[in-house]
């Protein structure tokens, strides 16, 4: 039998477009050229949130309300995030000038505002930032600079998604698959089904490396940040033949095959992988998933491709993750003509939503019937928050078909009928 020589050099190109994350369920549309918010939504949200709290303001729980603590206008006074930061009826809606408010930490605060609507804040002391307040599109931004590094995110979109959509419960059914409800304002879904069970691949030195750290982190070199996994049943029916134009690709051996890059240098009959095994139902209730298809990849890269032989770039789709190279793109394709404006916001809208955010757990049942999916966790996994975390170590050596060159699919299932091992941690 041969061994795995060629085990990480095949399908190198499949690899790029295939690697593995809530999360928006909208795609921002023709933000400006300096939106460079990197964090994934969630964080942005939170973090926006919390600077602005920072700055004098709390967020009333649910209702989208700030409230400001101090300041010369009437008190108590109240700006309606939903109306773009413009004063509540009543209180103080017309007010002009500066709100200055002192930090139990004795740090300073002034707000700027113009007709009741927030023009700009800033504080001084301990925690130092600028931050300035706009509108374009009907949508407001805030741009922030601290440290001598400037973001701008586009608030109107973040908590809009915040608001639309959220587990509402999460049950086991009889034949063990995960039953999950959605709350969409005062709606509530029917039951999506999910496995019982998500899986990671990895080197066994990357495992020692998880063990030792006691933390399984999300990738932030992807195009969405988040822990890559996979649904069993998808994997074995689908990854195999992967629809991709007139072509079937095997990307079942492409995901082993990445795996397998961590062992590196060793010999085949010493490589191993491992399996890791997580509960749905924890995954859920500590944090999001999203979900994402195989065949998306490589659709959008064969017509970003198609659209760098025209202007002679060379983007992809991970540097289109970027808002300000997304805008870049946007231009370059208008100022060639190579699509109408209708065309190219449509494009990068799609794109951005299936790519770059994912799509929501509610299209599970349709997705996995028809592509290879993954999902995407969008937090660490602390093992010691996840005691029913189970893993298998193998020897891809064992799994590979009669041609060495793939993975059998029939060989590949006897992984996932097989014992999964408590974790045994590094103290």
């Amino acid at each position: 039998m041969n061994n795995l020589k060629g085990l990480s050099q095949a399908n190198t190109a499949n690899i790029q477009n295939i690697k593995q994350n809530v999360p928006q369920q909208n795609a921002v549309t023709q933000p400006p050229a300096s939106f460079h918010a990197k964090e994934d939504g969630e964080n942005k949200l939170k973090k926006a949130i919390t600077a602005l709290s920072i700055a004098g303001i709390t967020l009333a729980a649910g209702v989208g309300v700030y409230y400001l603590t101090k300041g010369k206008a009437k008190k108590p006074s109240a700006v309606d995030f939903k109306k773009g930061f413009a004063f509540k009826k009543g209180s103080s809606k017309e007010f002009s000038g500066k709100i200055k408010h002192k930090t139990k930490d004795g740090d300073k605060i002034t707000l700027v505002y113009k007709n009741g609507v927030l023009q700009s804040s800033k504080r001084r002391g301990k925690i130092n930032f600028d931050k300035t307040f706009s509108t374009l599109n009907g949508e407001k931004f805030v741009k922030t600079t601290s440290e001598g590094i400037t973001t701008e995110v586009n608030i109107t979109k973040l908590h809009d998604n915040a608001l639309k959509t959220k587990v509402y419960s999460v049950k086991k059914a009889k034949n063990g698959k995960i039953l999950v409800r959605f709350q969409k304002g005062k709606n509530i879904s029917r039951p999506v089904e999910l496995p019982e069970y998500l899986y990671h691949i990895t080197s066994k030195a990357s495992m020692e490396k998880i063990e030792q750290s006691g933390v399984l982190k999300i990738s932030q070199r992807e195009q969405l940040t988040g822990l890559y996994l996979l649904d069993s049943e998808n994997f074995l029916n689908s990854y195999g033949n992967t629809k991709v134009g007139n072509q079937n690709k095997d990307l079942l051996s492409a995901i082993f095959r990445q795996a397998n890059k961590g062992n590196k240098g060793l010999p085949a009959s010493e490589q191993k992988l491992v399996v890791i095994k997580i509960p749905t139902e924890d995954l859920l209730n500590s944090g999001k998933l999203r979900m994402r298809c195989q065949e998306d990849f490589f659709n959008y890269t064969k017509e970003i491709r198609a659209v760098n032989q025209k202007t002679g770039k060379k983007y992809d789709l991970r540097s289109l993750c970027n808002d300000a190279l997304r805008a870049e793109f946007r231009d370059i394709v208008l100022s060639q003509n190579i699509m109408n404006e209708a065309q190219i916001d449509k494009f990068i809208d799609e794109m951005t939503s299936k790519i770059h955010q994912g799509y929501n757990l509610g299209h599970a049942k349709n997705l996995a019937k028809n592509h290879s999916v993954e999902y995407i966790f969008n937090h660490n996994i602390n093992l010691s928050d996840y005691p029913n975390i189970r893993v298998q170590t193998i020897k891809p050596l064992e799994y590979l078909s009669n041609n060495d060159k793939t993975f059998d699919r029939d060989k590949v299932q006897t992984i996932f009928d097989g014992n999964f091992e408590a974790l045994q941690q590094t103290a």
